[in-house]
């Protein structure tokens, strides 16, 4: 793994076969959505009700996914 800077920019190399496309771009939706907190001017009530909508939508989307590899352990 590499990791460095150009420019104004954080370059980080991984090698291909370590973590899988679908795990970075979770990352990377990771990450913008704490540039976006940082910035925001909610209230820590707001917050916490974001926050369980999120997790809501998140077991709808990934449910199926994570039952099946429970089954597969």
């Amino acid at each position: 793994m590499q990791i460095k800077m150009e420019g104004n920019n954080l370059v980080v190399k991984i090698p291909r076969g370590l973590i899988s496309r679908d795990y970075v771009e979770r990352f990377v939706e990771r990450v913008e959505l704490e540039m976006l907190v940082e910035k925001s001017q909610m209230t820590n009530k707001e917050a916490w009700e974001l926050s369980e909508k999120v997790k809501e939508d998140w077991w709808k989307k990934n449910r199926d996914r994570v039952l099946k590899r429970e089954k597969e352990l």
